[in-house]
């Protein structure tokens, strides 16, 4: 196997730090695999694995509950979520105050695209009042 790496680019076409998507594709056949074949095994590996997977950088580290440098705001609200101890719940407030912002919508709306839900468990977190919203 081996691992490819696509970084993703900003608008200036300049790769992205510690940002793109990862895929495991076979070995490409002896020497010269031309451009064609690298994208055929990257689709037909893709095809196996049942869709190419994305990988976030961080992953393993939000998870954890540990907040990097480079991370951007959801992946920190996400690490910050998995910090919270089965039986307790927060809100969405506690968790913009931690993260040193007024910005608890901001907070809702990452937790609504939490990938790593139920490791990351966005629903220990509820509003101000202490309901579900």
């Amino acid at each position: 196997m081996v691992s490819l790496f696509l970084p993703w680019r900003n608008a200036a076409g300049a790769p992205i730090a510690a940002a793109g998507v990862f895929f495991e594709v076979g070995v490409f056949g002896g020497g010269g695999a031309g451009e064609r074949q690298q994208e055929v095994a990257v689709e037909r590996a893709g095809r196996r694995m049942g869709g190419i997977r994305e990988v976030n950088m961080f992953e393993k580290q939000i998870k954890a509950g540990r907040m990097c440098a480079g991370m951007s705001f959801n992946e920190k609200v996400w690490a910050l979520t998995a910090r919270i101890p089965e039986g307790k719940v927060v809100t969405y407030g506690d968790i913009a105050r931690e993260l040193g912002t007024k910005a608890y919508r901001a907070v809702g709306n990452a937790l609504n695209r939490n990938p790593y839900a139920p490791g990351v468990p966005c629903h220990r977190v509820v509003g101000a009042d202490g309901g579900l919203t």
